[in-house]
């Protein structure tokens, strides 16, 4: 299989490409820059998320390894300005989504913070952390709805022991690369599902908001104007 992961310098997603070169599978990683963490026996693709040209780059890069069987959209930040919290995990994740040959398999990165986000479509560059990952959730539960050919689901990893999650992080690091991997590639009945909210290889409830049609087509609306601008 070809799998392309977004984020994977480091953490999550450079673990998870790793596991899934290791399995055989052919992967594709993504670096912010050319002088960030990149290994020379790895195929990247290279674009800054905080910046809207860079990520139809990133789009356009990815296209020419593709098509893909998966692709990982694992890129987040956390301690960053609403702003950028904004770009790099709520529209980065579309525009790729729209720009981005379709794969048969697609991995949003969520959060179990997302259960204490909020829906409030007039301050997107205002939010937090949370709102932008029930944002994601949301944009997973769309695309699930509106792709019958693909399976679409969010992963909340955990609060693991990464670069973004800290030191003091309690939950299993493996378990949160193992749910990714698995979605990515397993042929089980239970990883062949779509709309579907994951941790640790099992379903969870997700937020309620992020399951609204109507808040799905009215973020979906307002991120295509950015798109589009």
């Amino acid at each position: 299989m070809k799998i392309f992961i977004t984020g994977s310098t480091t953490g999550l997603g450079e673990l998870a490409g790793l596991e899934l070169l290791r399995m055989g599978h052919d992967v594709i990683f993504h670096a912010r820059n050319s002088k960030s963490q990149m290994k020379d026996n790895l195929t990247y693709v290279i674009g800054d998320f905080s910046k809207l040209e860079e990520i139809k780059m990133v789009a356009e890069q990815a296209n020419e390894y593709g098509p893909y069987d998966a692709i990982i959209q694992n890129a987040g930040i956390y301690n960053a300005s609403p702003d950028d919290l904004f770009i790099v995990n709520v529209l980065t994740p579309f525009i790729l989504s729209c720009l981005i040959h379709r794969p048969k398999r697609m991995i949003f990165l969520s959060s179990s913070m997302h259960l204490n986000g909020h829906v409030d479509f007039s301050r997107l560059d205002k939010l937090n952390y949370s709102d932008s990952k029930l944002y994601a959730t949301m944009l997973s539960n769309y695309f699930a709805k509106e792709w019958s050919d693909c399976f679409v689901n969010a992963v909340d990893p955990g609060w693991v022991p990464t670069r973004m999650g800290g030191s003091e992080a309690t939950d299993d690091l493996k378990m949160g690369v193992d749910t990714q991997v698995w979605l990515a590639t397993s042929s089980e009945a239970s990883a062949l599902v779509s709309g579907k909210y994951f941790h640790h290889l099992e379903q969870r409830e997700a937020n309620a908001r992020a399951c609204c049609i109507e808040n799905q087509s009215k973020l979906v609306d307002l991120l295509n104007q950015r798109l589009n601008r």
